[in-house]
């Protein structure tokens, strides 16, 4: 019995986890990739220095995106499946680390927790901006695969990979040069394992590649506080007193973060969602504390960097809150709430792991609690969206439909073409309404009209699945 409901949890969780991935084809551009691409096929890899140097300052990422608009202009096609598989396949390797050196019998418990965390990381309310949409995909999702490789390293099998090593300084790096938020998460953590090494008297041997990370993210945070971002003019409807100013802007961040940390997701402040949050935070901690409570005392002591890195996790998700009220008067994107969603269960994993053992359950009874916990966790928090995904693969092939009518409609002679977007849902959503639009008419209008060489552009909107 025991072991039917381990392995029915393993199921669970690694559905989950396939049901979002074979969701590719609902992926979709949004403003910045007609926009970028259109300039790249007009000025090239100068366009894409120009962007770093004023307002982008992510190597990676940029240089990423460079070659993504060479493919796309080479081809003529979005290539959105192919972009964002390879940023999949990386964040589901990064959980590769929990498997390192461990016994035959630990598998299955590290197999669950490895998958539940994917499945944690991909149930948020905005998931399509940071998982589906290219542009915010090879930004932040790198910060969530390094979030989970450091979070699997220092709790390995049974010597934990040590904070200053090679592959760790790696993917911190890789976070660091593809986002401002992997910059600051790069920042924050070298900082705190550096400084609990240092006064702890470890050999240096454990902390100096910690350098390289560090190095590769104060530039890019540099660069975002001095080049033409910092510089931009107050947005419409930002307070004055607030926009530009660190002390105000932490004082409003701080209740919001504390709204954050209780509620699921970015949701609104109710009982029902704080205690939704609240819930699945401790099944989550409970769950995983199980899943590797196999270790006993020296275990722990071999952990003993996750508390650190935990509080780590938690400060960055905090600073990036804290910037987006300085820079917008508020929280702002879509990619960032969901960022800050997978952050705040990462550091929930690291404490649970970390934690000594709270019960002695015999081994028959841990086998059953963790994977029911965990299993019951993700039920919860996945059954709003089992309708949308149920739809999304009836009508697997609508996106793809809508695309190449899109794409047929903007070859055709003429100024004008046709936008066809798949019927909306709550996590793939439309950002324009029906009508027709030219260049100043809505936000997304110019890109679009840019890149296809176009006057105007009349968009529909699947009337049901399928039907426009």
């Amino acid at each position: 019995m025991a072991s039917v409901v381990l392995y029915a949890a393993i199921a669970t969780s690694l559905a989950i986890v396939a049901a979002h991935f074979g969701l590719l084809p609902r992926g979709a551009w949004v403003a910045d990739e007609y926009g970028i691409f259109a300039h790249f096929r007009e000025d090239g890899l100068s366009y894409i220095w120009f962007r770093f140097w004023s307002w982008s300052p992510r190597p990676l990422s940029e240089l990423a995106i460079a070659a993504y608009a060479w493919a796309v202009t080479l081809t003529g096609r979005p290539l959105i499946v192919p972009v964002l598989s390879i940023y999949w396949l990386a964040l589901i390797a990064a959980a590769y680390p929990a498997f390192r050196g461990i016994r035959p019998d630990q598998v299955p418990f590290r197999l669950l927790g490895a998958s539940a965390m994917l499945a944690f990381l991909l149930l948020g309310r905005q998931v399509f901006s940071m998982y589906y949409w290219p542009i915010g995909a090879v930004a932040y999702m790198p910060l969530a695969a390094a979030a989970l490789f450091v979070l699997f390293t220092l709790a390995g099998g049974p010597t934990p990979g040590t904070p200053g090593s090679g592959a760790t300084a790696i993917v911190l790096t890789a976070a660091a040069w593809s986002s401002e938020a992997g910059a600051l998460f790069a920042t924050i953590v070298t900082l705190f394992l550096a400084a609990h090494a240092l006064a702890a008297r470890e050999n240096p041997s454990a902390w100096r590649a910690l350098a390289i990370p560090l190095a590769a993210a104060l530039p890019v945070l540099w660069m975002i506080a001095t080049n033409g971002r910092s510089r931009m003019e107050r947005p419409e409807g930002v307070d004055p007193e607030m926009y530009g100013l660190l002390l105000p802007s932490l004082r409003a961040a701080t209740p919001a973060f504390v709204v954050e940390l209780l509620v699921f997701d970015d949701g609104p402040l109710s009982l029902r969602n704080v205690s939704k949050g609240v819930l699945l935070k401790l099944a989550c901690f409970v769950g995983m504390h199980l899943c590797w409570a196999d270790g006993g005392p020296d275990a722990r002591s071999k952990r003993k960097y996750l508390p650190i890195f935990a509080l780590a996790t938690i400060a960055t998700s905090f600073a990036m809150l804290v910037g987006s009220f300085r820079q917008f008067g508020g929280p702002c994107c879509e990619q960032h709430a969901q960022a800050r969603g997978n952050l705040a269960f990462v550091a929930v994993a690291a404490l649970a792991i970390w934690m000594p053992p709270i019960l002695r359950l015999a081994p028959r009874w841990r086998r059953i609690s963790a994977p029911a916990i965990l299993a019951a966790a993700l039920i919860f928090a996945g059954k709003p969206r089992l309708g949308d995904l149920a739809t999304a693969y009836r009508h697997y092939g609508e996106p793809d439909l809508a695309r190449d009518m899109t794409w047929a409609s903007a070859a055709s002679p003429g100024t004008g073409m046709v936008l066809f977007f798949p019927a909306p849902d709550t996590v793939f959503k439309v950002y324009m309404p029906n009508g027709t639009f030219r260049a100043q008419d809505h936000w997304l209008a110019p890109g679009i009209l840019a890149y296809f060489g176009k006057e105007t552009v009349t968009v529909r909107i699947a009337i049901r699945h399928g039907e426009w």
